[in-house]
């Protein structure tokens, strides 16, 4: 192992001395902030969100049958072993191992895809253009969301477009049972990160369009270096046909994955209600809104993901002036660039934008463009890489010693983030126990909702009983949800009269809540049907008999 590695850092070291710092930079990030990430308590709040469902998985309750979530069932499913050992730890697991294993696959994909696209890039240089994708792929992960349901779905985007042009690729040298085997992998993981944001549709079909558009020209130049226009009606359809075989199976399998447990226990109706509520607008966020949210998470960013993207900047337009410039990087290399750069990276990036800008924005929507982003790095490595052999050396310093140089400098300062060593609710969960300790030796019910808390919830194996999760009682509570048109099975509330409705007649026994809440200022309307503590400042609302 040490020799492999000595061996890939002294390639490396020949090859371009700035390109091994800007690699190097990269694994290490993602090697310091592994365990970091891995081991502390301190992750995105959706996760305690999931945990609780997967929970509810255990017990036999599917999404939507007793409460709602907005998500698609195949997420509660993803939690199911992390919430059956209580671990969080589980979950990040699962979620490293796909990054990892994403990143591999990038990494052999760019190793060797050029070998039928590209024939003037060199051994070393497909050597240092996959290592610098992979590595970057890794290390905005890590200054990220190294595990999120978002990267869950950034990772099976990143396998699905890898298998999708894999499958192609191999036409022409291989047999059909392989590429049925890499059709289906495509399918399978497509579907999943679908399913997990449906965000991805539209980059997924992209894709899939540009790989099977690539693969009849590639097979047309096999006998003619032109395309034959007087066959362009069958050309065209010889493209979409398989287009819309290819959406029509995605589909298929994105509704087998995830209707399958509704149509067994005889639930479909709960599942039709569920996908109803979730097709609506939930969060009111219009353009400008997202745009200005969006606007105010980059300018929030470690200083290392900002000197990334300044990075990505410089390739960007050092790779634009060696297309406009330098005219002798041959034709194909132009076809290169324009095919992988503009389709297959910032074509499906503006589809996710405008896809987000259509519904809404959390800042863990960014783990969507991290697949196209490494990519496009990768592809405008190589092209660059094939100008800088060419005679002319046009642009040759800016490239060299301003566009990698400078990303080496924040090496350390991407290593400086806080991280919480203890969960934040731990205090909460142990005010929750003592209260149910205490109740237990008075033999009195134990059923409970913490109204702002699924930590708790998920760590102790209590329903909510039918009452909104955390984040979407703050959704409630600021009106959000006012004018949504209503589900047909469940009495789900929709409004603060509605919400405060059903904390006041409902039959649980032991109300938590937090000072100033909207759920505190609501059960203090009825002091004479409970009794109100305060432990710790959480306020615990008791059933008085």
């Amino acid at each position: 192992m040490i020799l492999i590695i000595l061996n890939i850092l002294r390639k490396l070291l020949v090859i371009e001395y700035l390109y091994s710092l800007f690699i190097i930079a990269n694994f290490s990030t993602f090697i310091y902030r592994l365990p970091i990430e891995l081991f502390s308590e301190s992750y995105d709040i959706d996760i305690d969100h999931e945990m609780y469902f997967g929970s509810r998985l255990i017990v036999g309750e599917l999404l939507y049958t007793k409460e709602l979530h907005d998500k698609l069932p195949i997420v509660q499913f993803l939690f199911y072993i992390p919430a059956l050992y209580k671990s969080v730890l589980v979950f990040k697991i699962i979620s490293i191992f796909l990054v990892i294993s994403s990143s591999l696959m990038l990494y052999f994909y760019l190793r060797f895809s050029f070998n039928y696209f590209e024939s003037t890039i060199t051994s070393n240089q497909k050597y240092i253009t996959s290592l610098t994708s992979c590595s970057i792929y890794l290390s905005l992960n890590s200054l990220l969301f190294l595990y999120h349901v978002s990267t869950v779905a950034s990772s099976l985007l990143m396998m699905s477009i890898i298998f999708s042009f894999q499958k192609n690729t191999i036409k022409h040298r291989t047999n059909n049972n392989s590429k049925n085997i890499y059709s289906v992998a495509a399918l399978f993981s497509g579907s999943c990160a679908m399913s997990m944001r449906p965000y991805l549709f539209a980059p997924i079909i992209s894709t899939t369009f540009l790989s099977l558009s690539r693969d009849i020209f590639i097979s047309r130049s096999h006998v003619n270096n032109n395309i034959n226009t007087s066959n362009t009606l069958k050309y065209l359809l010889n493209i979409f046909y398989p287009i819309l075989k290819y959406m029509a199976l995605l589909i298929v399998c994105l509704l087998i994955i995830n209707i399958t447990p509704y149509l067994v226990t005889n639930n479909i109706m709960h599942f039709y209600d569920g996908i109803r509520h979730n097709l609506q607008k939930l969060n009111p966020e219009n353009m400008e809104d997202i745009l200005q949210h969006q606007g105010r998470i980059i300018l929030q960013l470690d200083i290392i993901l900002k000197i990334q993207i300044l990075c990505i900047i410089i390739y960007i337009t050092n790779a634009f002036l060696f297309y406009i410039f330098d005219k002798s990087i041959m034709s194909r290399s132009k076809k290169l660039f324009i095919d992988n750069l503009f389709l297959n990276v910032l074509l499906n990036i503006l589809l996710i934008e405008v896809t987000i800008l259509t519904r809404h924005f959390w800042p863990h929507y960014l783990e969507l463009f991290i697949p196209f982003i490494s990519l496009g790095v990768g592809y405008m490595v190589a092209f660059t890489l094939i100008g800088s052999t060419t005679n002319s050396q046009l642009f040759g310093g800016f490239r060299k010693y301003f566009g990698y140089a400078i990303y080496t400098f924040a090496l350390f300062a991407g290593m400086m983030s806080p991280y919480q060593l203890s969960h934040p609710h731990l205090l909460q969960l142990d005010v929750t126990k003592k209260v149910l300790e205490a109740r237990k030796l008075l033999r009195l019910e134990l059923d409970f909702l913490y109204v702002t808390n699924m930590y708790v919830h998920w760590k102790l194996s209590e329903s909510r009983h039918g009452f909104p999760h955390a984040a979407n009682i703050d959704h409630i509570g600021r009106g959000w949800w006012d004018k949504l048109e209503r589900t047909n099975i469940l009495n789900f509330p929709y409004s603060r009269e509605d919400l405060c409705n059903k904390l006041q007649h409902s039959e649980i026994h032991i109300i938590f809540t937090e000072l100033n809440s909207f759920s505190f200022e609501c059960m203090n309307q009825i002091p004479q049907k409970y009794k109100q503590e305060n432990l710790n400042n959480v306020y615990i609302f008791s059933k008085v008999y």
